[in-house]
């Protein structure tokens, strides 16, 4: 598993020529299965960690909820 630190996430959201070859190549396939679940990036990375640790997420987050992908979930607002 690979963790990400704030500015890292940031240079792969903005494709960000600082983020170096490998690291993007190491990371690119979760990002861009992700890239149409929701715009905003610490949302993907949660969800995204979510999905790799086999945990349900708790959100209230109705673009989430309503994600047709592999993600366990529940309604933070029932």
């Amino acid at each position: 598993m690979i963790l990400l630190d704030t500015h890292v996430l940031l240079w792969l959201d903005r494709d960000d020529a600082q983020l170096g070859h490998q690291a993007r190549k190491t990371i690119a396939l979760q990002a861009v299965e992700l890239d149409a679940f929701h715009a905003d990036p610490a949302d993907r990375f949660i969800a995204a960690s979510a999905i790799w640790h086999r945990a349900t997420l708790l959100t209230a987050d109705q673009a989430i909820l309503n994600w047709p992908g592999s993600l366990e979930r529940l309604d933070g607002r029932h």
